[in-house]
């Protein structure tokens, strides 16, 4: 469920300049998808794993040995989970990003903990609006990658149980009944409504600029 989720989002997302991928690398299983995209003009990654063949091979703890590589776009996905201090890259990510330079970052909530080599931390929009203020971008927007709180939960568990196949497939049928019921045959639910079912995010797509 939140890989979909992710994947979903990221398909809104344009990308395009040079583009830096901190966390990435040339086997990353979302490559195709941005690569794809016509005005992209050159990636390159950061990763402490060489088995991801990434650009460069850095442990990302140590922002001192990040390389300098002036970017028109930063990415990172599901890495700063792993880091104790996420903010430390954001403030990379500032200093190397291009005026009018944009961040997109996805983010895991409510999932379970994985190891990579370790776990670190799981924020809250609120957490990445104001920090992101605190270090200088703008045009901030968190979005919430959430079908519905009981998928919320399942995601959680899914792994846990048997018949672990046919409750991912019933469980997002409860998601549509609810959209049904109300969201009012809008692409989205009311506001009272979706604030609510954001609550219980699965991760979050997070996008800000560099100003001018």
């Amino acid at each position: 469920m939140h890989r979909a989720l992710q994947y979903e989002a990221l398909s809104n997302v344009s990308f395009g300049g040079s583009i830096l991928d901190i966390g990435g690398g040339d086997l990353a299983h979302y490559m195709s998808l941005i690569l794809s995209q016509p005005n992209v003009t050159s990636y390159a990654s950061i990763n402490i794993s060489a088995e991801m063949l990434p650009t460069y091979q850095v442990d990302l703890t140590d922002v001192s040995k990040l390389p300098l590589i002036k970017s028109d776009m930063v990415v990172s996905l599901n890495t700063l989970e792993h880091l104790r201090r996420p903010e430390c890259v954001l403030k990379y990510a500032y200093d190397v990003l291009n005026p009018n330079g944009k961040l997109v970052i996805i983010i895991p909530f409510l999932i379970r903990v994985h190891a990579s080599p370790h776990d670190y931390v799981r924020l809250t929009a609120t957490w990445w609006t104001e920090t992101l203020m605190e270090i200088g971008f703008s045009e901030i927007i968190v979005e919430p990658l959430v079908w519905d709180p009981i998928a919320s939960g399942a995601a959680v568990c899914g792994e846990v149980g048997p018949f672990r196949l046919v409750r991912r497939m019933l469980w997002p049928l409860y998601g549509l009944l609810y959209s049904f019921i109300k969201g009012s045959n809008e692409d989205r639910y009311p506001a009272v409504i979706g604030g609510k079912v954001s609550e219980f995010a699965l991760g979050y797509l997070v996008e800000a600029r560099r100003p001018t």
